[in-house]
Parts: structure tokens; sequence; C-alpha cells
């Protein structure tokens, strides 16, 4: 490094290697500075790498850099973009779609249902015990034992909103043509309303230390409509959880 107009050795942290990219010097781990390097020119661009399924690549410095996908997960291209997806989702037949987060139950399995994706409809599994029925358009998961006309509907006015579900904080909810639609963070996250009002699926180790670490909707089970009074009680849960999160708030600020 050019320091004060003298050549300064600096050594790079732990294994990492010294390699020069687009005339920046820079230090990177033995398998990305081996990886063959390819150009590239649209910064921040995403792709899958054809012979590895864990692995996607992204455009740094006019350099595609290797990444691994997290959890044993595969790479899976939609949208122009790679994206980490669960094993069978990523070897599922890829079926178009143009409505985003419009739902169908799948044919053949009727504990599965579809949500349109990024363009392509996407597998996911009823909550257990439920099964996939169709209400005015939309997929529902229901108790097999209740018919599907029967389950109570959540109406709402601004479509494509997102909230989270009071009653069960690892769900949050979007509202999709006048109904809400609950649906499942992933891996376990929980979800919360971050700073800027946004709802995220949070670490649910980190949830209450710092909400600015998140990882956003990915689609998984959702679960039947709540009944007009379930919505009523999960509003007075939510009034409630706000008071100790102000009050946790507080506490943590005068410690």
């Amino acid at each position: 490094m050019c320091l004060n107009n003298s050549w300064t050795h600096m050594k790079c942290d732990g294994a990492n290697i010294c390699v020069v990219r687009n005339n920046k010097t820079k230090c990177v781990s033995s398998v990305v500075a081996n990886a063959p390097v390819q150009p590239c020119t649209s910064s921040g661009a995403t792709q899958c790498v054809r012979d590895n399924k864990t692995i996607f690549q992204t455009c740094v410095d006019n350099f595609w850099t290797n990444s691994t996908c997290s959890d044993g997960n595969y790479c899976l291209s939609r949208s122009g973009a790679a994206v980490c997806v669960d094993k069978a989702l990523a070897e599922a037949p890829q079926i178009p779609c143009s409505t985003a987060n419009a739902t169908q139950c799948f044919n053949g399995d009727d504990t599965i249902y579809q949500i349109c994706y990024q363009n392509y409809w996407t597998n996911s599994t009823c909550d257990k015990g439920n099964v996939c029925g169709t209400s005015k358009g939309k997929a529902v998961c229901h108790d097999p034992s209740q018919p599907v006309v029967d389950i109570p509907e959540e109406p709402c006015d601004d479509d494509g909103l997102k909230e989270c579900v009071a009653s069960n904080e690892t769900l949050y909810r979007i509202c999709t043509k006048g109904l809400w639609t609950n649906l499942t963070c992933a891996s376990d996250n929980i979800c919360r309303e971050n700073d800027d009002n946004n709802v995220v699926c949070v670490d649910k180790d980190q949830a209450y230390l710092s909400l600015t670490r998140n990882t956003m909707y990915a689609p998984s089970p959702f679960v039947a409509h709540k009944s007009a009074a379930s919505s009523l009680r999960a509003a007075c849960i939510r009034s409630i959880g706000v008071i100790l999160t102000i009050a946790a708030t507080a506490i943590g600020a005068s410690i």
C-alpha cells in the first residue's frame, strides 16, 4: 500500500491471499483466488455457476466473484438474478406465472400450494394436518374436516401491504386481491417491524439486539385465515407486544 509516498507492506488476514482484480489489490480466500477470472459489466449482478449448484457469482469490480449458498441450499436463476433456495425447490420444474403473490393449489398433492414469486410458481406446504383448497380464486390451507367455503376471510384494502401476525411471531401476512394471506418466515426466523416501518423476517437470536439484520420474504407454508375473534385477540396481543418492546427499549437505554 502506498502510504505517505512510500510503499508499506501489509499481510492478508488469516488464510487469505493477495490478488489483483481490475487494477485493484485485495485479499481473498484461496477458493476465490484460484477460480477462473471472468469479466463482467453490471456491478452487483448475480448468476448461478453451471457446474456447481451450490455456488453463485456476484459481479464485483468488473469480475465475477464466487460465493456459496448457506445451509446446503442450491442456486436458482429467477428474473435474471441468482437466489439460494431449498434443494427441492431448485430441482422442481420451473413454471412461469404473471401475477405476483397469486396462489393456487398444486395438482397432484393436496398438502401443497403454490405462490407466484418472482414470475415463477413456488411450491410450499400447508401447515401440519391441513390441506389446500380454493376459495374465491385463492388457495387456502384448511382443516380437511372443515369445508373450504366455511373458512373465515379477513378483507384488506391496500394490495401488497405486509404486516406481522401478532398472534404468531413466525408469521407475516400480505394483502392480496383484497384478502390477507399468511406466510411463514424462512429458517425459523421471526417477523419484526424495523425502524423504517418495513416488515422483515429476522434471526430470532438477533431480534432483540438489532432489527438491521434481516432476511426478507421467502415463500413458505401459510396458515388458514383466523376468525374475527382470533383477530381481536391478536390485536390485543400485538398491543401488549408493542408496550413490552417500548419498555425493553427504555430499559436498554437506561442501562
